[in-house]
């Protein structure tokens, strides 16, 4: 679901703090862990989305001078 392993491990690491945090109340732990991965996986992605979208408004509204600029940055 997501792209890099890192950012698997992120999530993972953050299901885990909530399961310790606040434990779940139902008898089955697995599908909880399962939900609330998934879960945060996708608002994970969707926050990146966003992200991506507002870098590129971002780009698209500067001036060429400041385009130049960005890419000396980049480089």
């Amino acid at each position: 679901m997501l792209k890099t392993s890192k950012e698997a491990e992120d999530i993972a690491q953050e299901v885990f703090y909530k399961l310790i945090k606040n434990p779940p109340h139902e008898d089955n732990i697995q599908r909880w862990l399962i939900t609330v991965a998934k879960n945060l996986a996708i608002n994970y992605l969707k926050s990146q989305k966003r992200i991506s979208m507002g870098e590129k408004y971002l780009l698209c509204s500067q001036t060429p001078q400041d385009e130049i600029e960005i890419l000396q940055v980049k480089i």
